[in-house]
């Protein structure tokens, strides 16, 4: 541990305990001594120095930029006298999604709503302000204790403005070249192309996919393995059998606008995504209004700010007592009849529709891409 108990860091800020350690920093709860309350203090190693130290600092200036209750929020910046570089974030009481979801594996379908359509809404703010996170998975999203569980985006160490111009971008990514968890990358960054918007959009996809079933879709996990696939086909992804079927307006949503392996066949923003998780919400029986809320507030704000200034402000949601019981919930569905479908693409492909997520489209695109 770098820092002692009660130890004050820069003048201000008083050390509590170690909250996380990893090979290139650490991260502290601390208490801000004139203000009485708790901050997260992330520390980078005294001896990073180069790309590692250009991207803590970037991911200090994106945060400051962006004001947003999905995201969290930066309350300071200092370099301690080792020259340590630090930020001092607001303190979430919560923990990482991926924690969440090791704990839990498969969550009922409207949580998985609640919950996205809050990284959403996160996302949203930072794509408004043109920044790709590049990086979107769940130990990534912040969730809180308290239910109903309020989500926050973190972590944006290899984020990067879109207009950023090709030198600045080089210079910070050269070494790392494959920037991003394999696992919830795009295939277009898996092959070292430029990540746009679209990229975080199929991330955000895979989690999606993996909170409602428990696990990645089939899906490349490291270039190895890509490898592998560039001569067979991508497996199509399917639901365990055990699992209960799901909306179909989710399965369509996760399937064929968020991971079709070409980006441009995609959905285009973060602005019809809302859209689409408000229709959702709209159409549901139990009369779930979480992201017709949030699209709600968002043409609320754009209607009284400039485009600089436009951001969505989510409110947490409570759910109705009737969506707690998963089995009622369950129950309820079957004696709506409400529209399901499976996660196998092949079995929901209508006819009419070119696009076959995770099949030979996915397999043609990616041999076009090996050179």
């Amino acid at each position: 541990m770098r820092f002692s108990y009660q130890q004050v860091v820069l003048n201000r800020y008083k050390v509590t305990h170690a909250l996380a350690a990893g090979s290139m920093g650490e991260v502290y709860l601390a208490q801000q001594i004139a203000l009485e309350r708790e901050v997260a203090i992330k520390v980078l190693q005294a001896n990073a120095k180069g790309e590692h130290r250009k991207r803590f600092e970037q991911e200090a200036q994106i945060m400051a930029s962006l004001k947003h209750p999905n995201i969290v929020n930066i309350i300071d910046y200092g370099v301690l006298p080792d020259n340590s570089p630090c930020i001092v974030m607001e303190y979430i009481p919560g923990r990482p999604l991926g924690h969440y979801l090791r704990e839990h594996k498969a969550l009922p379908w409207y949580q998985a709503l609640h919950i996205m359509t809050q990284v959403a809404a996160g996302l949203d703010a930072l794509h408004t302000h043109d920044f790709i996170h590049r990086d979107l998975k769940p130990d990534n999203i912040l969730i809180t204790m308290d239910e109903p569980h309020h989500v926050k985006l973190a972590d944006f160490g290899v984020a990067k403005a879109t207009n950023a111009s090709p030198a600045n971008t080089l210079n910070i990514t050269l070494q790392g070249m494959l920037i991003g968890t394999p696992a919830y990358m795009s295939p277009e960054q898996l092959f070292g192309d430029e990540a746009c918007k679209r990229s975080d959009l199929y991330a955000f996809g895979i989690i999606f996919y993996e909170l409602l079933t428990g696990h990645l879709p089939n899906h490349p996990k490291n270039m190895n393995d890509l490898r592998k696939r560039m001569v067979t086909e991508f497996s199509a992804p399917k639901v365990p059998e055990h699992m209960p079927p799901l909306p179909e307006r989710i399965t369509k949503l996760i399937l064929e606008d968020l991971l079709p392996s070409q980006p441009t066949r995609r959905i285009s923003s973060t602005q019809h995504l809302l859209q689409k998780l408000a229709a959702i919400s709209a159409t549901s029986e139990l009369g779930l209004d979480i992201s017709t809320q949030v699209w709600e507030q968002r043409e609320q704000l754009e209607e009284s700010t400039t485009p600089e200034q436009s951001s969505i402000f989510f409110e947490p949601f409570t759910p109705p007592q009737t969506v707690l019981d998963s089995e009622a919930q369950y129950a309820l569905q079957s004696e709506h009849n409400h529209p399901q479908k499976n996660l196998d693409p092949n079995l929901n492909r209508d006819d009419t529709h070119q696009e076959k997520t995770g099949g030979t489209d996915t397999l043609e695109w990616l041999k076009t891409h090996q050179n």
